[in-house]
């Protein structure tokens, strides 16, 4: 089994391996690539050329004092050369990549013994939806807020009002309804 390579020295190891043609293996931290990598994923790397590289691919690049994989989303325009890279657990776009900045490609992931695609129509799918989850949590109201300590629910909330439990035909002759507690004469 292969020494472990410090955190600094990692990204001049991991640059001259690839640089060889060798392919390289190593844990990935992170959550930022859900659900297609996850923290503690073994990221299989291959040597690229950085005019093979198209829309969808996952990159490894190297940043200051890190190595990053994230998913090629665009170019930052023809004559910049540039990549534009995103997270597919995150909203916003990385900084433009120059090709300079480019260690290789994600061949796969391995995750308890087994390898996984990082492309294809199942993880374009996957990677929509969570996407679009996070969207819409970051849109509702924490549902934390709606349950008591004991899980009872304390009302529903609408936007910051909460309303409480409506009584029908309670202490009324004319059928009318009225919230607990309140006058509605």
């Amino acid at each position: 089994m292969p020494e472990p390579v410090g955190r600094l020295r990692f990204q001049p190891v991991l640059r001259a391996l690839l640089n060889d043609g060798q392919t390289v293996r190593f844990e990935a931290p992170g959550r930022s690539m859900l659900p297609t990598i996850h923290d503690g994923d073994s990221l299989v790397v291959a040597p690229v050329d950085p005019a093979s590289i198209s829309r969808g691919d996952v990159i490894v690049v190297e940043g200051p004092n890190c190595v990053r994989a994230h998913r090629v989303v665009g170019e930052g325009g023809r004559s910049s050369g540039t990549f534009l890279l995103r997270g597919d657990a995150l909203l916003l776009r990385d900084a433009p990549v120059s090709p300079e900045r480019v260690l290789g490609r994600v061949a796969g992931v391995e995750r308890n013994g087994r390898r996984y695609a990082v492309q294809g129509p199942v993880v374009r799918a996957r990677v929509f939806l969570r996407r679009s989850l996070v969207a819409v949590r970051r849109c509702l109201p924490d549902p934390r807020r709606w349950f008591d300590g004991a899980g009872s629910r304390k009302g529903r909330p609408v936007g910051d009002v909460v309303l409480g439990p409506i009584s029908l035909n309670e202490g009324r002759r004319d059928g009318g309804a009225r919230i607990d507690g309140g006058r509605n004469e």
